[in-house]
């Protein structure tokens, strides 16, 4: 919705209507669902069974800090909606190193030991920075399946320092069911070992995939055969009443396929397909940023899903060249906030306050000295109150008590707290708004992500379905004298021709003339680059302590004060958004406001140090 202004609900429906014997896994954020935040327990409960009805099977079900209440609700919401539970473990630290203690190897056996008395499924380890060495692999999970012989295990994890596939085959050998792997041509780096390399290196082996206890697969785009722990997880779920897609009635296995194993001539055959894929979305790949795997993630723990985020945001806000800066600020951060488990959302957490630290030149040191002058990111200061659970070992201190002050806290689950959403009064004010064609799945992305759909439902409103546009042409756009075929449906197809942009006027709009059906049209377009090369915007006095300015570059979201009123130091004044992180700016003194500088309504983004208003001392 965000990004490609396409209905998930839609892309799920469909995809199960081509794949209708293979079961579907997602990743479930434990109380927080599928957002950054926590929900009422009613709200999660909802998606899991909606997200069960348009053909979802396995639930991933995790926490950001390994926090078990939050796990435990998430785990519950799924398993009554009658998906398979798969509580997972994000994994951090080093089990094979005797100087890391904090996350040691009971750590991760007690914790294993609650989920399963919680009733999962099937065990995960997510290894979502690809910090598993293959000693701390065996050493993990030999003793997990020591402790839990009947209970699947699958593992997760990342190849960004190129140590992958030794993991892997050492989880693999030390009792692993199921190991995550991605085809050939999507694969190392920060996404998951290769597939192609896993095959090859077990066949011939007690580990070839060929033989129904062997190692299987299991990628986001397709899954291979199960091993029978798996099958039998599978079984008691369906023993609880759950279907799912896959499940052989008849040989309570899965089709006719369970003894084929998986081909490299295949293999092969795939790769080729999404190698081609690849290249359309050149842009965002890691490799705009990485040509080779990085070992410096043993040290900053970066989660390989959050790496080329992290290089892009830092892009946005101008810190591009100080990236390396960025990575080594966010191991610093870290330690800042109590060497956390860093998975969504507590990766961006940490995440946000690199990038801050970077901006504004801080070490950890001036960040505890100056904590209470600081506008931190919001994330950081919701952290620190409570509201994404409690980490492991509890909050920092004194940092806590100084960036909170006299904000209110909250203690235990963050959710337990929440009123129950009511999605009776949600469902009629969708269709007050847009209409009775607002379906039950509407209804849930506007209860988990209410912002994000309010703009799609928007750009839906002005300019219909974009999926009928190929890949290259929505995320470039045409090419002048470029004729371009639409198929809207079977029968009704568009033929289109750029023909040429006219100038700019004031306000920041271009003349696109073009041909439709063969016939000429022109249609002004609002040119967003163009605004922001235009834009001008004074910068803020550093010598002079009553003008305020941005501490990042971002958009004004929200503004808490106006002119003419009395502020108290430390006292929010607006917050500034950049992507999807929130930056809360206080008051650096005690005074009037004297000019605010910035609106919410402006289409323009602030840069670093731009003067957001001034306040007169008194």
């Amino acid at each position: 919705m965000r990004f490609l202004y396409e209905c998930p609900w839609r892309r799920l429906q469909e995809l199960r209507a081509l794949i209708p014997n293979v079961p579907f896994q997602m990743l479930l954020r434990g109380a927080n669902a599928v957002g950054y935040t926590n929900y009422p327990d009613n709200a999660v409960f909802k998606f899991c069974e909606v997200a069960k009805e348009n053909g979802m099977d396995i639930f991933r079900v995790f926490d950001s800090l390994n926090y078990l209440p939050n796990m435990i609700l998430g785990m519950e919401a799924a398993g009554s909606a009658g998906g398979v539970v798969e509580a997972a473990i994000s994994y951090t630290g080093d089990v094979s190193d005797p100087m890391r203690q904090k996350y040691s190897l009971d750590y991760y056996l007690e914790l294993a030991e609650e989920l399963v008395k919680a009733g999962t499924h099937i065990l995960a380890i997510k290894d979502m920075a690809g910090l598993l060495k293959p000693e701390s692999s065996r050493l993990l999970i030999g003793a997990l399946r020591d402790r839990f012989p009947e209970v699947p295990i699958h593992v997760h994890t990342h190849d960004t320092a190129g140590a992958g596939v030794a993991a892997m085959l050492a989880c693999a050998k030390a009792g692993a069911d199921v190991v995550d792997v991605a085809v050939d041509s999507m694969s190392g780096m920060t996404s998951q070992p290769s597939m192609g390399a896993m095959v090859a290196c077990t066949n011939g082996t007690k580990l070839n995939t060929g033989r129904l206890k062997g190692l299987s697969f299991t990628m986001a785009i397709g899954t291979g055969t199960r091993p029978e722990r798996f099958w039998k997880a599978v079984k008691q779920c369906r023993g609880c009443g759950g279907e799912v897609h896959g499940w052989n009635e008849v040989s309570g296995r899965r089709g006719n396929r369970d003894a084929q194993g998986v081909s490299l001539d295949k293999v092969f055959d795939y790769s080729e397909y999404w190698e081609v894929a690849r290249g359309l979305y050149a842009p965002f790949d890691c490799t705009a940023t990485m040509k080779s795997g990085n070992s410096d993630v043993y040290e900053n723990e970066i989660p390989g899903g959050q790496y080329t985020n992290l290089h892009f945001q830092a892009h946005s806000m101008g810190l591009g060249n100080k990236f390396k800066a960025v990575k080594k600020a966010y191991a610093e951060a870290n330690k800042l906030l109590g060497d956390l488990i860093k998975v969504t959302p507590s990766s961006k957490i940490v995440g946000d306050l690199a990038q801050f630290m970077v901006q504004n030149n801080l070490s950890r040191a001036q960040v505890e000295e100056q904590a209470e002058e600081l506008s931190l990111p919001l994330s950081v200061v919701e952290y620190l109150q409570g509201h994404i659970g409690i980490p492991y070992g509890g909050f920092p201190e004194p940092l806590r008590s100084k960036v909170l002050k006299n904000l209110p806290r909250i203690e235990g689950r963050p959710g337990a707290s929440l009123p129950p959403l009511d999605f009776e009064a949600l469902e009629a004010k969708l269709k007050a708004t847009w209409g009775d064609e607002i379906t039950s799945e509407d209804v849930m992305s506007a209860a988990m992500y209410p912002k994000v759909f309010q703009e799609y439902k928007e750009f839906m409103a002005k300019y219909g379905p974009v999926e009928c546009l190929n890949t290259r042409l929505f995320l470039d756009g045409p090419k002048i004298a470029e004729e371009i075929e639409v198929e809207l449906e079977r029968g009704k197809t568009l033929h289109i021709k750029a023909l040429a942009l006219g100038d700019l006027n004031k306000v920041g709009q271009r003349g696109v003339f073009f041909e439709l059906n063969g016939q000429l049209r022109t249609v002004l377009v609002k040119d967003t680059q163009a605004l922001k090369e235009l834009h001008f915007h004074p910068k803020a006095l550093k010598d002079v302590r009553g003008q305020v300015g941005a501490p990042m570059p971002g958009k004004v979201v929200e503004i808490k004060v106006k002119e003419g009123q009395r502020v108290e130091k430390g006292q929010p004044l607006c917050v500034l958004s950049a992507m999807k992180m929130e930056t809360v700016v206080n008051s650096p003194v005690a005074g009037t406001v004297a000019k605010v500088y910035v609106s919410v309504t402006s289409d323009s983004t602030l840069e670093g140090d731009d003067l957001i208003l001034e306040i007169n001392e008194n």
